[in-house]
């Protein structure tokens, strides 16, 4: 995800992150996940998210 390099997470912290936020993501099968089936709508404000990355490294001492 672009925005995890734009705030300097490696993978595994990327991944730590995606782990940590079950209410965001789950494990779909492949028909639901290509079908965008479950997605919730998006508001292509990208703030919100980077927010709460830095809230996130912040909270694990990540610089």
């Amino acid at each position: 995800m672009l925005v995890a390099e734009q705030t300097g997470l490696t993978q595994t912290q990327f991944n730590d992150l995606i782990n940590s936020r079950p209410d965001y993501f789950r494990l779909e099968n492949a028909s639901d996940n290509m079908g965008h089936r479950n997605e919730k709508p998006g508001n292509g404000d990208l703030q919100d998210i980077i927010n709460d990355i830095n809230e996130f490294k912040r909270k694990r001492g990540i610089r």
